[in-house]
């Protein structure tokens, strides 16, 4: 058990080397329970994490995508009152962490995406809100785009979709999690000419083809859950709380 603002200290110790401007007000942003025995993660702050980390015996709720963005809440209606509510009613905390959460090498979204696929960070690039959120691996020897999609099938997302620009081989592979494919612009001049991100829209598939860059996709949730989970196992390893992981797909 910790006190929350003890809590709140250590996670935000973990993450000082990657203070940005982030439109996400994060860290805590809804004060429950003074005690904190049990914390939950989740990828979003939703009703449904919600309502199952209180089923759950939470007292935290560690998120990647917050409730406060920007100047944050005019009304508290509809659906925004019903969150609140939910969080009131079982005196759970809310703890975000977006842009720092994409950018950390050790457990950042990134670093763990390419951890899954065996490869080796060599460097960062991808520079949003004054800070570098992805990580670039440079590879020894063009490696097949079907081995690669074979690997992120399976280590992270069964559903993932290839868009192949580089005529079957990858030279480099660059790592942008979750709304990523505006980083298709920056992937040549660091060194990758294949993307693994979570969404690619329809407006980037011709910037994608024109500059050379495959395209690897696996949905924003599933490339967004992997630092959610590797800070959960760094909590179990350093800190006397019980930890529990909300699932939550989109299939988005």
């Amino acid at each position: 058990m910790m006190k929350l603002n003890e809590l709140c200290d250590w996670l935000w110790g973990v993450f000082a080397d990657y203070t940005c401007e982030d439109y996400s007000n994060n860290g805590l942003q809804v004060e429950g329970a003074a005690e904190v025995k049990r914390i939950a993660f989740a990828v979003d702050a939703c009703l449904e994490t919600f309502t199952k980390a209180a089923e759950q015996g939470a007292d935290m709720l560690f998120v990647h995508h917050g409730l406060s963005w920007g100047n944050g809440f005019k009304r508290f209606v509809g659906a925004d009152a019903a969150r609140f509510r939910a969080l009131f009613a079982s005196n759970l905390s809310l703890f975000a962490m977006h842009l720092p959460l994409d950018a950390h090498k050790e457990i950042g979204n990134n670093a763990v995406l390419a951890q899954r696929l065996g490869l080796t960070v060599t460097s960062t690039f991808c520079r949003y809100h004054g800070m570098d959120i992805g990580m670039v691996c440079k590879l020894d020897a063009p490696v097949p785009l079907v081995d690669l999609l074979g690997k992120v099938r399976a280590t992270i997302s069964p559903d993932a979709k290839l868009t192949d620009n580089t005529q079957g081989l990858a030279h480099g592979v660059a790592f942008v999690s979750g709304g990523g494919d505006f980083a298709i612009d920056m992937c040549r001049d660091a060194g990758a000419d294949c993307l693994v991100t979570g969404e690619f829209l329809h407006q980037r598939w011709h910037n994608a083809l024109e500059q050379g860059v495959s395209i690897l996709s696996t949905g924003h949730y599933d490339s967004e859950n992997t630092g959610v989970k590797a800070l959960m196992a760094k909590v179990q390893a350093e800190l006397p709380l019980e930890t529990v992981f909300i699932e939550a797909p989109t299939g988005l």
